[in-house]
C-alpha cells in the first residue's frame, strides 16, 4: 500500500501522544448551558538522523519538516429541554497553516524547481493543503433518557488498545503532523451515531447497543490528503522502479455502517461489533489490457470484540481487543513492478488481536509523591493464507531490494507516566519491541504546564536492521517542540 507508512507511523507515536495532556482554560455562562474554550499552538519537527536515499526528497539530519500553527474553538452549548428531549450542539472551528512549505528547506518549497528533479509537481496540492480554515467537529445531540443521537461531523473510539488500532480503525487518522494533538489525529466524519442503554437486564447491571452510519454520497474521506513529497512518505520515489503508465484514481462513494453491542456484570464490561471501512490507503494495481496502474479502494467488514476488567484485589485494569478484517487488500508483487498487483488486487482476512494491563506503581525512589502509570501492552496480527510475494511499497533502501510481509506481527509495549511539581511537570516513557524485525522504538516525552501555557519536547528514535514493520522509520528519527497556550 502506498500510504502504509500513514497508519504504521501512527502505531509508533499514539501511545504517547494520550497521555499528560493538558486542560483547556474555560468560559462558562451565568446559567451554565453555554461553555467556550481555544488554543493556540506552535508546533515545529526536526529531523535528527539523513533520511534513505529512496525518500521522495532528500531530508537531511538537522532540517525542519514540519512546522504547525493551529487555533481551535471549541464550543459547548445545552439548548435546554423540549417536550422530554434534551438538545445541544458542539462547534470545533479550526485554522491552520503548516509554514514548512513556506520557509522549510528548498525540497518542501511548492515554489522549489528541484522538486521537478525528483518527478514532483504538485505545487497546487501543496497551496490547496498547507492551510485550512474548517469546522473541523460540528454536530447536534438529541438526548431522552438513556437514548442519544448525535449527528453531524464526529468522531468515536470504540477499541481498548492504545497503539494498534482494531476496533477503532472505524475511524480514520491525520498524521501529517506527528506532534499534533490527539483531537486532531481523529479524523472527524459526517455521520449520524445513535444509543440506547438499559440497566438491570437479567445477570448484566447495564447493556447497550449503539450503531452508526456514515451515507457515501455526503462523505466519501477515508482519512487526510497526504502531501506527495512531505516527510510522512515512505521511502520509495527517488531511485525505486516507478510502475509503467499513469496513476488513475478509483473514485469511491460507499456507504460505511457499525453496531456495537455491550454488557456489564460486576466490574467486567464487553462488547461485540461489526463495522465496515475503506481500506486506510489505496493500493496500486496494474491493468495490462491498456497497461495503466488505477489506485484501488474499496470497503471490507470488521467482526471483534473487546473486554475491560478491574480487578480490586490486584488494583489493575486488564483490557483486550480482537478484530477479523475480511478481504483486505494487499500488495503480492510480481516481475513487472514491485509496487503493484497485477490485474486485480488481492484480498486477505487479517486477524488483529491485543491484551493490555494497566497499573499504578508506588516507585518512591522514583517519584516520592505519585504513583507511576504502567501500561504493558501485546499485540499481534496474523494473516490468512499469506502470500510470501506480499510486499511493502518501498524497496530496501540499503540493498534494493523487496522488503517482503511477513505472516505474524508481534509488538509489547511499555509506556511509563507520572507527574511532579504539583502535577505541573508531566514526563512520559514508551518502549515499543516489535518482535519480529528486532526492531526497538523509544520515545520519551515532557510536558510542562505553568497558568495557561504549556511547553512540551519528544524525540522518537528507532533501531533495526530491516525495512519490515516499524524497521521503516530507522532513518526517520526526529525531535518536536510545541509551545500551546489556552484561553
Amino acid at each position: 500500500m502506498i500510504f502504509l507508512k500513514r497508519k504504521l507511523l501512527f502505531f509508533s507515536i499514539f501511545i504517547f501522544v494520550i497521555y499528560g495532556g493538558s486542560a483547556w482554560a474555560e468560559y462558562v455562562s451565568k446559567s451554565g448551558k453555554f461553555r467556550m474554550q481555544g488554543k493556540i499552538q506552535v508546533m515545529g519537527v526536526m529531523r535528527t538522523s539523513d533520511s534513505a536515499d529512496t525518500t521522495p526528497v532528500p531530508i537531511e539530519s538537522g532540517d525542519l519538516i514540519q512546522q504547525r500553527n493551529t487555533l481551535m474553538l471549541e464550543i459547548r452549548h445545552n439548548l435546554g429541554e423540549v417536550k422530554g428531549i434534551e438538545l445541544g450542539y458542539y462547534l470545533l472551528p479550526r485554522v491552520y497553516y503548516d509554514g514548512i512549505w513556506d520557509y522549510g528547506p528548498d525540497v518542501f518549497s511548492d515554489e522549489n524547481l528541484r522538486r521537478d528533479e525528483y518527478g514532483l509537481t504538485n505545487t497546487e496540492q501543496i497551496s490547496d493543503e498547507k492551510w485550512g480554515a474548517e469546522i473541523f467537529h460540528g454536530y447536534l445531540d438529541i438526548n431522552r433518557d438513556s437514548s442519544y443521537m448525535r449527528l453531524g461531523r464526529q468522531v468515536f473510539q470504540w477499541g481498548e488498545m492504545t497503539t494498534l488500532r482494531i476496533l477503532d480503525a472505524c475511524i480514520p487518522t491525520d498524521n501529517q503532523s506527528i506532534a499534533v494533538d490527539l483531537e486532531e489525529r481523529l479524523y472527524p466524519l459526517w455521520l449520524a451515531r445513535v444509543g440506547h442503554s438499559m440497566f438491570d437486564l437479567g445477570p448484566f447491571s447495564t447493556a447497550s447497543i449503539e450503531g452508526y452510519y456514515v451515507p457515501g454520497a455526503i462523505e466519501d474521506d477515508y482519512g487526510e490528503e497526504a502531501i506527495m513529497g512531505s516527510y510522512i512518505m515512505p521511502p520509495i520515489g527517488r531511485n525505486n522502479p516507478s510502475p509503467p503508465g499513469g496513476y488513475v484514481k478509483n473514485e469511491t462513494d460507499d456507504d460505511r455502517y457499525g453496531v456495537r453491542l455491550g454488557f456489564t456484570l460486576g466490574e467486567l464490561g464487553i462488547y461485540l461489533a461489526h463495522f465496515n471501512k475503506y481500506y486506510d490507503s489505496p493500493s496500486p494495481v496494474l491493468y495490462q489490457d491498456d497497461y495503466h496502474v488505477e489506485m484501488v479502494i474499496d470497503t471490507i467488514d470488521v467482526y471483534g470484540g473487546s473486554f475491560n476488567y478491574y480487578t480490586p484485589m490486584l488494583d489493575i485494569v486488564i483490557r483486550g481487543e480482537y478484530g477479523l478484517f475480511l478481504d483486505e487488500g494487499r500488495t503480492v508483487a510480481h516481475s513487472l513492478s514491485h509496487a503493484t498487483s497485477l490485474d486485480e488486487l488481492s484480498t486477505f482476512d487479517i486477524h488483529r488481536y491485543g491484551v493490555a494491563i494497566d497499573k499504578n506503581i508506588p516507585l518512591r525512589w522514583l517519584n516520592p509523591y505519585k504513583d507511576i502509570r504502567t501500561t504493558l501492552e501485546y499485540i499481534g496480527s496474523t494473516i490468512k493464507d499469506h502470500n510470501d510475494q506480499m510486499t511493502y511499497p518501498w524497496l530496501d533502501p540499503d540493498t534494493g531490494e523487496r522488503v517482503y510481509v511477513d505472516e505474524n506481527a508481534n509488538q509489547l509495549v511499555l509506556v511509563l507516566n507520572t507527574e511532579y511539581a504539583n502535577e505541573s511537570l508531566v514526563p512520559t516513557l514508551v518502549f515499543i519491541y516489535d518482535i519480529g524485525p528486532k526492531t526497538f522504538l523509544v520515545v520519551p516525552k515532557i510536558e510542562y504546564k505553568i497558568n495557561y501555557f504549556t511547553v512540551s519536547a519528544s524525540y522518537r528514535h528507532v533501531e533495526s536492521d530491516t525495512y519490515q514493520n516499524m524497521g521503516f522509520l530507522q532513518n526517520d528519527n526526529e525531535f518536536s517542540l510545541k509551545l500551546t497556550y489556552f484561553f
